[in-house]
Order: structure tokens, then sequence, then C-alpha cells
């Protein structure tokens, strides 16, 4: 079964005790009112994505989501601006769960909607959570650095992370069950190291500037022992793929003026070409990782 993220923010325009009774009842929702014909005097209460034709795609994205979800189950973490002390929920849609209109009321804090106002009837479309688990925020940090940035509901891409962490088992030790943010930091702290077998491999002294979401071609920026910078790109796909030579043609303009430049990626071997670096993530980066049992440890936990 597959991951979703679901968030609930003051964007759905839904009354706080509204959303307050749903997360008491282990429930996920989303709040889309618009069907094709526009906004009614009621807010549409189909469950057909098609129905659907909200900005961008995003209504009928939503819903198709939702709809998806119920009939195929899976793995749910969710979090609501009404969760006290910002804790999470971690939980599970059984297959064929049913989708529940729910009766609510609109809040428009502060925003100007023409055909509704504040305390007007409102639908969500809901579904039920089993194996629920509270998360509070110092837990599960790397599933949490690596949450989608919008959306009410989206797929998300954790590996079997979340599902094992749901049925409570341990988390595999393989390189899909760490975040982006989690790789950026493990190669990062890699590139430290005194490698008796890679030795043409820049040893990084400093990093100046965090590593990840700084620049837009290149996801760590450093100083190495030798005194010139570092550049290095960290992506999960192939190194043949598509999406790999874009970002590997993006980072090559980093080394004209000499600096060291780093290409980690999935399924390559050591083989420097053109003054590039290239770094096996799951041949050589995990199997380091995994030596250090205590680092690895700590970071398949968080």
């Amino acid at each position: 079964m597959r991951s979703y993220f679901v968030r609930h923010t003051e964007k759905l325009l839904i009354r706080d005790e509204d959303l307050k009774e749903l997360w008491a009842e282990d429930r996920i929702a989303i709040h889309y009112p618009t069907g094709k014909s526009g906004m009614g005097e009621e807010d549409c209460r189909n469950l057909d994505p098609e129905d659907y034709n909200g900005k961008r795609g995003r209504d009928r994205t939503a819903v198709s989501r939702l709809v998806e979800l119920a009939k195929d189950g899976g793995y749910v973490w969710t979090e609501s601006f009404v969760s006290e002390d910002k804790a999470a929920k971690a939980g599970c849609v059984e297959p064929g769960t049913n989708i529940e209109l729910r009766d609510a009321r609109w809040d428009l804090r502060g925003r100007d909607e023409p055909k509704r106002k504040d305390g007007d009837p409102a639908v969500l479309k809901t579904v039920k959570l089993t194996r629920v688990k509270i998360v509070p925020r110092r837990e599960q940090v790397g599933l949490r650095a690596g949450r989608p940035r919008q959306g009410t509901i989206s797929r998300w891409d954790v590996g079997d992370r979340l599902a094992r962490f749901v049925r409570c088992l341990p988390p595999k030790h393989e390189w899909a069950n760490l975040s982006t943010s989690q790789h950026e930091a493990v190669c990062a702290e890699y590139l430290r190291e005194k490698h008796e077998v890679r030795t043409e491999l820049p040893r990084l002294g400093r990093l100046l500037l965090p590593a990840g979401r700084t620049l837009q071609d290149v996801d760590l920026h450093g100083l190495a022992e030798d005194g010139r910078e570092v550049f290095a790109q960290v992506t999960y796909h192939p190194r043949a793929s598509s999406p790999a030579k874009k970002k590997l043609a993006a980072l090559k303009p980093y080394g004209e003026r000499g600096a060291h430049l780093v290409f980690f990626c999935r399924g390559t071997g050591p083989s420097p070409k053109g003054g590039i670096h290239f770094v096996s993530c799951d041949g050589e980066v995990l199997p380091w990782l995994d030596d250090d049992d205590g680092y690895a440890r700590a970071m398949f936990r968080v």
C-alpha cells in the first residue's frame, strides 16, 4: 500500500471545533466545496474527481487521492494545526474504507468569499484511520523533514518507512528509507572521512552553507582540506537516468575555477570522469553508514 501525507491547516476554512472533533476521532478530511458548476449555494458533495475543476486541477487531484486511499488502503501521516504540542499522527486506512461526508461550519478567517459567510454549512469528505500512533514533534524527525511542502493530501515517497513505523517494525537500513535531507547529511559526513579505497576523493573540512535547498544546482558546498571548494549534488536517481544527467550538467560549471565536484547517485561505482567524482549512494555510502553502528541506528530511528 502507498504512503500519504495529509495536513489540516487554517486554509481549510473550517471552524476549529470541527477540526478538533475530527482529530479526536482519528479522521482525516478534505474540504473542496467547488464543483464543475462553480461555487453553488451548498458545498459540493460528490465523490467523483471528474466533478471538480478547481484552480490548476488541485481540487480534482485531492479528491482523486482520497478516493484512491479509501479504495486501495494506505499508510498516512497527518498533521493538524489544532493538535496540541504540534504532535502528528500516523496510521492506516484499510482497503475498502468508506468515505464519510461530515457536516461542519465555515470559518472564513477574514477572507472574502462572496457566496459564503462564517457559520455557513460546510461539507467535508472524511476517512477513518486505524492503528493510530501519536507522534510527538521530537520523534521521527527524519520523516518530518521530508514531508511535502504544499497540498492537503499527497502521495508520499518514503519507501516502506512509514508502513513499518505504523506496524511497529524496525526500519530497514535502505537508502530509500532516508529522507532527502538525511541523504544530504550522510553524504556530507561521508566526505569528511578518510577513505582508504577512494583516496582521490576530496576530504571535506568545513561546510560553507547548510546542506540542501540553498543553491539551485548544488546540495553541498564546503571547503576541502586542501583549501579548494567542494560542490556536490546528491540525487536518488540512477546515474544513467535523464534526471541525473540534467543534474550532472547543472553541476559541471561549478568546477570552472578548480573546485572539487562530487556527484552522489544510485547504481554507480567509482568512475571519475571529466574532473567529477562519482560516488554510489547504495554501493558505497550506505555500507559506510552501516559500518558506523551508532550513527546508522540513530539515522534510521529519527
